[in-house]
């Protein structure tokens, strides 16, 4: 049993369903919209999507090469093993974590120890490797401060995406630069829009004084003005593709999962 965890509104997501469409493979698949039930991306220990799991295994998560997913599928998910130094398995995981769920997390609560915990993330997202080799790669990471700062530098670009496309599905096309964003937005609105996705519930949630949270945001405030045309440019490019796409549409709704919200966005973003 096969089963695909997605985000609708996720460009490696969308364009994984699509191939899978085109190469004949999603059926047979469940897809899972985790925006609607995100504790089955908890209970896999799934720290981003898309997620593959096998007969209730986490096999191959984070940032998913697609042809290589399509590969793997067609052949049966025989797990490519991964032949690397450990320089380069470091490099890895670092991008596996900046572009899990934890981001926020990470972000606001410095939170590179608790997701380094989660192996079987880590393993999904760089191909299988022996386990001591990979507890010399999280050991090294642990013990040094290198690592932590390159994941947070990934963290607070991924995170300033996060914010602008959440940003882009509230105001739609009356965000248009970065003038707009500062007349919505005060620097304490987008902090607060960070410390809620840091956490899920009330799990993990920290009552930080409001200078301290400040503190800790301003380095992603800082990279969202000072690129905020070229982060729109992606973001507006990617979202208007996805949820313009009648095809994508009918092959969620065939496989269940309803796009409900990806029609009002629709309707949000017309206007």
């Amino acid at each position: 049993m096969i089963t695909l965890l997605i985000h609708p509104t996720c460009y490696t997501s969308y364009n994984l369903v699509k191939k899978l469409y085109e190469h004949k493979l999603l059926e047979g698949i469940e897809l899972v919209d985790i925006a609607f039930d995100p504790s089955v991306a908890l209970r896999y220990r799934a720290l981003s999507v898309p997620a593959i799991i096998v007969n209730n295994n986490l096999v191959y998560a984070g940032p998913i090469d697609i042809d290589k997913t399509i590969r793997l599928l067609q052949e049966g998910l025989n797990v490519i093993r991964i032949e690397a130094s450990i320089d380069e398995i470091v490099d890895m995981v670092v991008k596996t974590i900046a572009d899990s769920f934890a981001l926020s997390s990470i972000a606001v609560y410095n939170g590179v120890e608790s997701v380094l915990k989660f192996k079987e993330t880590i393993k999904a997202g760089i191909g299988l490797i022996d386990e001591e080799k990979l507890d010399k790669v999280v050991s090294l990471i642990r013990s040094n401060e290198k690592y932590k700062e390159k994941i947070l530098s990934k963290a607070y670009k991924n995170i300033a995406y996060n914010t602008i496309r959440i940003i882009y599905w509230t105001y739609g096309k009356r965000l248009r630069n970065l003038r707009d964003l500062l007349e919505f937005l005060s620097l304490d609105h987008i902090a607060l829009l960070i410390e809620t996705s840091a956490i899920y519930g009330r799990i993990g949630l920290i009552h930080y004084r409001r200078k301290e949270l400040i503190e800790k945001v301003k380095p992603v405030y800082s990279y969202i003005t000072e690129n905020f045309n070229s982060i729109y440019e992606r973001i507006t490019a990617e979202q208007d593709k996805i949820i313009f796409d009648d095809d994508y549409l009918k092959i969620l709704k065939a496989k269940g999962i309803s796009t409900d919200y990806l029609e009002k966005l629709r309707l949000l973003l017309r206007t």
